[in-house]
């Protein structure tokens, strides 16, 4: 997985929430243990680190888990492209007669990372760049890159790299762009259903 970018602040000001929340609770926390047995060093190392300790297994479920809850997911609006998708979609490699596909893609995201894994009948493409931005609109987009590489046995595929929008059209429906640095210079429009989340 790689990170994402955000086109708001979101995810400073999420961060900036959980490092009070830590140091609150280290204040909190920390004479508790102290009373336990302050003569304990190893129960002194920890006091010392407590607060980063605390911050670290915040964001951790915060990352992977809380974001995309209530009230979380309403205070952040950050879309939850999580699942796989699948459906069809047309391409212009051939100029004379736009060719029909099928694709399967599977995103795993997290508050911070994101992955967008696309197999095709004879190749497969792996994300590498990101972003979701249209926080404040009703459909949200997500914009990435990616490395597209046939399969060994494929003939006259060649690997490339492209860039792909995705926007939302609604919780479980994908409409989508992209264009190829592939020769001849290749584009194409697909739409996804969620399949599974």
């Amino acid at each position: 997985m790689h990170e994402y970018s955000l086109n708001s602040q979101k995810r400073l000001e999420s961060i900036v929430f959980i490092a009070v929340i830590s140091a609150y609770l280290a204040l909190i926390i920390s004479p508790m243990i102290d009373s336990l047995n302050q003569s304990n060093v190893f129960v002194g190392y920890f006091i010392s680190t407590s607060p980063f300790v605390i911050f670290a297994i915040i964001f951790y479920a915060f990352d992977n888990f809380l974001w995309r809850i209530k009230p979380f997911s309403q205070l952040l609006n950050v879309p939850d492209f999580n699942g796989v998708w699948k459906g069809e979609g047309n391409s212009t490699y051939n100029r004379s007669q736009p060719q029909k596909f099928t694709v399967k893609i599977t995103i795993n995201q997290t508050f911070s990372k994101i992955m967008v894994d696309s197999q095709f009948y004879h190749s497969y493409s792996e994300s590498f760049s990101a972003m979701i931005h249209g926080f404040n609109q009703s459909r949200k987009k997500l914009v990435y890159s990616y490395t597209n590489k046939p399969e060994a046995t494929a003939k006259g595929i060649q690997e490339h790299i492209g860039t792909v929008e995705v926007y939302m059209k609604n919780q479980n429906a994908l409409q989508g762009n992209y264009f190829t640095n592939r020769k001849p210079l290749t584009s194409g429009t697909f739409n996804l259903t969620r399949v599974e989340k």
